[in-house]
This record gives C-alpha cells, sequence and structure tokens, in this order.
C-alpha cells in the first residue's frame, strides 16, 4: 500500500512539474490526506512555494467585461429587470427621464419637465419663480396670497391702448361648460370690470356710488322715507320736484278786503298782519318764500319782517330773524311778491311758527297783506 501511494505520488509530483502547454516546468507540492481506502489529495499549490501574484491591481485583464450580471460604473449596462432597493435609500440621483412609481422623494429639486398625469406633489415651499408655461392650473380649493407683512397680489398684462381683456373668473356646471362670472378688461389708463350673469347680496358702501350716466335697473319701489324712488313711483304718484304750501293771513290790526281777496290792511305805522305756518315732514330745503300783498297806491311800502318758529318739544322762539326796513316800489293794485326766505333761513321739516309784517313810519305802506307761500324740496 504504501508503494502504491508513492507511486501516485510521484505521478502527481509529475503532472505539477510539467504541465501541457507551459514551457517551463513550474515547481510546486501537494497535501495527501490517508483514508481507509484511499488517499484523498485536500491542496494543490503550484509555482514557487510562497510566489504568485499578490496585488490584485497587478492581475491581468482587470478591463476586460468578463461579468455580465454586475452594472458597470460607467452606466452603459442597462438593467433587464426591475432593482429591488430593499427599503434603503437611494441619494444623490439626477432623474432624467421615465417613471418613478410608487416611490416618496423627499426634499427634491426638480429640474426640468414633469410630463405625467398622475403627478401627486405633497406640501411644497418655492425657493422662486414657478411659470406655468401657459399652462392651466385647475382643482384649486382656495389660494392664500400674502402674509401679515406683504400683501398678496394677481398680476395681469394689460395694453397701453386701454384694449383687451386681462384676465377672466369663470364658473363651470355640470356638463363642464364654462361661463364668465367677472372679466378685468382695458388698459394701463382705465381698467373696466365686468359681472356677467351675477347677483351680488348684501353689498354695503362706504362712498359715493358714482353711475357713470348709466342706468340703475330692476329698482324696487320705494318703501322707507330714505329709499331711492323710482320712476314708475314718480309717474304713479305724480311727485314734483318741488312742492308748495300757503299760509294766508289769520289776524291783523285791520282785516280788510279787496273785492274777494281778504287779508290785512296795513295803512299806517306799527300796523300788522300775522300769517303762522306748520311745515311738511317732506321738507328738505326752501326753494322760495314770499309774502303776496295787494298796494293800494302806487309808491314804495317800508315794511318789518320778523318770524319766530320751532320744533315740536322746543321753545316757540327758538329761532326768531328779522328783516327791517323792508322796501317794496309797487304799482296800484298790482300783486307783489314780498322775499321773505331771509327769515326763515334755519327752517326744517315739522316745524311750526309764523311771518309777520309791520307798516313802517318811514314809506309808510298802504297795501293788503294775503299770505305766505313756501316753495321747497
Amino acid at each position: 500500500m504504501k508503494k502504491a501511494i508513492g507511486i501516485s505520488l510521484l505521478c502527481l509530483v509529475a503532472l505539477l512539474v510539467v504541465l501541457p502547454g507551459c514551457t517551463a516546468a513550474a515547481p510546486g507540492h501537494i497535501v495527501i490526506a490517508r483514508t481507509e481506502t484511499s488517499p484523498e489529495i485536500v491542496y494543490v499549490e503550484t509555482g514557487a512555494a510562497g510566489g504568485g501574484v499578490t496585488d490584485h491591481g497587478a492581475l491581468t485583464g482587470l478591463g476586460d467585461d468578463d461579468h455580465a450580471q454586475y452594472l458597470r460604473t460607467d452606466g452603459t449596462r442597462a438593467l433587464s429587470g426591475a432593482w429591488d432597493m430593499g427599503s434603503q435609500n437611494l441619494t444623490n440621483v439626477n432623474i432624467d427621464g421615465g417613471t418613478i412609481d410608487g416611490v416618496t422623494i423627499t426634499s427634491p429639486a426638480i429640474n426640468g419637465t414633469i410630463s405625467t398625469s398622475g403627478l401627486t406633489m405633497p406640501a411644497f415651499t418655492l425657493g422662486g419663480t414657478m411659470d406655468a408655461n401657459s399652462q392651466a392650473l385647475i382643482n384649486v380649493l382656495y389660494l392664500d396670497l400674502g402674509t401679515e407683512s406683504a400683501a398678496g397680489t394677481f398680476d395681469a398684462t394689460l395694453t397701453a391702448a386701454n384694449a383687451g381683456t386681462a384676465w377672466l373668473i369663470r364658473s363651470s356646471d355640470s356638463i363642464d361648460v364654462h361661463r364668465v362670472r367677472l372679466g378685468l378688461s382695458g388698459g394701463v389708463d382705465t381698467a373696466v370690470w365686468a359681472w356677467v350673469n351675477s347677483t351680488h347680496t348684501g353689498i354695503v358702501l362706504s362712498g359715493a356710488l358714482d353711475a357713470n350716466s348709466n342706468l340703475i335697473n330692476n329698482v324696487t319701489d320705494p318703501s322707507g322715507a330714505q329709499d331711492a324712488a323710482t320712476k314708475n313711483y314718480v309717474d304713479d304718484n305724480d311727485v314734483d320736484a318741488t312742492r308748495e304750501c300757503w299760509f294766508p293771513v289769520t289776524r291783523a290790526d285791520d282785516m280788510n278786503q279787496t273785492l274777494a281777496i281778504p287779508g290785512g290792511h296795513i295803512n299806517a305805522a306799527g300796523e300788522r298782519a300775522w300769517m303762522p305756518f306748520h311745515i311738511p315732514h317732506d321738507f328738505i330745503s326752501i326753494t322760495e318764500a314770499v309774502v303776496l300783498i295787494n298796494p293800494l297806491a302806487s309808491a314804495t311800502h317800508r315794511f318789518d319782517i320778523t318770524s319766530t318758529y320751532a320744533a315740536d318739544g322746543e321753545a316757540y322762539n327758538t329761532h326768531s330773524e328779522a328783516d327791517n326796513d323792508k322796501d317794496v316800489v309797487c304799482v296800484s293794485v298790482q300783486l307783489e311778491e314780498i322775499d321773505v326766505s331771509g327769515v326763515l333761513s334755519s327752517l326744517a321739516a315739522g316745524d311750526y311758527g309764523g311771518v309777520k309784517l309791520c307798516g313802517d313810519a318811514v314809506n309808510t305802506p298802504n297795501a293788503l297783506v294775503i299770505g305766505l307761500r313756501i316753495k321747497y324740496e
């Protein structure tokens, strides 16, 4: 048995020393373990003992692409199937195209164009101006513009020629027909807002409303004192721009008459005639206030005119005014109006009072005082 092992050993040594295809002998050694039935070679080393290539970089063929199952660092080999990252992060990635399915991107810096119709973006903060490139922004729940320190704005380009439409607010119905509700047009000099098929409720003005010579339509008839009157209401109620009141002489030192016209005859210094009045509640301001007389002589007639008036609950003489030495040139028996608006300067709706004419010692009148006429708005 030992001889047989030796023979085998010599054969193996011979194989190691001279190998087919080699030009020189290659020394080496083997390790043989003994078993119950036969010897077994457990280790073979060729080359000089302790020799061989020990630096991986010294190997030849390192640049050869001999292993197709590995990705190349230069990116020239494409994946032939899905790549499972095993829940690991993929960092510092520059995605140039294609589809990312079921991936959450944290803190991305997106450059270029996102063309997929199924992209859902989480909340994010812009680092600069977002240009929609003339595309629509749809299904917006609300727009929150501005901050506590900076006002939010909508910008729209208008032409210097004051023409064209800058932007529109539209609504859509159940069949997605878009209808314009509010439009902004005009230009840099004058902007025009146009409401279309819109109903406004609860508008409270904080200044004057200028209709700019345009009609205000579909106004209901007034019911309150401060309601605007419609044309229909004015026509139906025969409302004039002005109204008049007539208050005849009710007392005089010499009540008299000329034919069918009664009045207070003033024909001496100190003679008087009184006309009490009550101002209607629709009174706003005086347009005209005159006392009508019938002069009985062609001459200059001088009167001292006084008034006293007040509202309900006030002292009767709250307002007392006078216009003395009032000269009126008259023609005999030709009716004459004397302006007395100067003694009614504080007149208001609901006032009670009276006007008195008194003959003066100079140019003593000779006339019949008939009554007081007030024209008002």
